[in-house]
């Protein structure tokens, strides 16, 4: 199992960073779910840790792009103003 890391640290990652962390995270997933449905592993919150634990970083990722996406946006222009009668 990988280390959980903390909302602190997944904010200050890269997202290149983030998206391979993301990718391990998936494959930490697919061996644990196989461990449960085996029987091998017991503790079915360790699975379910780490599932939150990548919807942690699947909105870390999402706010990261939303954020690059309004930086890269026009700024919105003013609308002439109209006299009131």
């Amino acid at each position: 199992m990988t280390k959980s890391l903390t909302m602190t640290e997944l904010l200050n990652m890269q997202e290149s960073d983030l998206l391979r962390e993301i990718d391990d995270h998936r494959h930490v997933i697919a061996r644990l779910r196989h461990a449960v449905n085996a029987g091998s592993e017991k503790g079915t919150h360790v699975l379910n840790d780490a599932k939150r634990q990548l919807a942690r970083m699947l909105t870390v990722l999402s706010a990261l792009r939303r954020k690059k996406s309004f930086s890269t946006m026009p700024a919105p222009v003013a609308l002439p103003s109209v006299p009131m009668r």
